[in-house]
């Protein structure tokens, strides 16, 4: 970003030099001309200008600094999940891909980049890095069978079954229905119905 310039080494001391075209600042090829006066100039000729082509190259970004907002796989929680990008060098844009993310899976987050100074920096690769959501787990703390004390014969079907179960999960029963006196033990198979949750069961 700073000024480049081309000077002439070794030039003797009675000579005077004088230049053009030996500094820049933008990327680019140069043409410096070194001009020569003798400092006696009755006794020396002056000698010939000489001609230096040079150029300044474009300049690449420190990419060493970039990072992702991403360190472990992130539990589905129903909400849009998103990473991003870090410590990207000034004066560097960019657009981001895959980046985003609702339902459990494997993605992969591409940023491609775009100098602003494209006349002096180099475009750099674009980087991508894989990402997941994981399934969560169901919130069982408040399910519980309807069943708090025993039940009074009066020649009717008594059922049992559970509550608060959370949405995504249906219940098929086993012996959970009984209209005799008697000590039943009921069981159930709970079905996951949402891919994004680890199957579970009860108790």
């Amino acid at each position: 970003g700073g000024d480049k310039s081309v000077v002439l080494e070794n030039i003797p001391e009675d000579i005077f030099v004088s230049y053009s075209g030996n500094t820049g600042i933008n990327a680019g090829d140069y043409i410096a001309v070194a001009s020569f006066t003798p400092k006696n100039a009755l006794n020396m000729n002056a000698p010939s200008s000489m001609i230096c082509k040079w150029s300044v190259n474009r300049a690449d970004y420190d990419m060493s600094g970039i990072s992702w907002s991403y360190e472990q796989p992130i539990e589905y929680d129903g909400t849009v999940q998103e990473i991003k990008l870090l410590n990207v060098p000034e004066g560097l844009k960019y657009d981001l891909f895959g980046n985003v993310g609702i339902n459990v899976g494997k993605y992969e987050a591409i940023a491609v980049f775009k100098p602003v100074d494209t006349a002096n920096y180099n475009t750099p690769e674009r980087i991508s890095f894989p990402w997941e959501i994981i399934k969560a787990d169901y919130d069982m703390g408040r399910v519980k069978w309807n069943y708090d004390k025993q039940f009074a014969y009066n020649g009717e079907t008594r059922r049992v079954s559970l509550v608060n179960l959370p949405d995504s999960l249906t219940a098929e029963y086993e012996n959970n229905e009984a209209a005799h006196c008697g000590d039943y033990i009921a069981s159930v198979k709970l079905n996951n119905e949402n891919s994004n949750y680890n199957d579970t069961t009860f108790p």
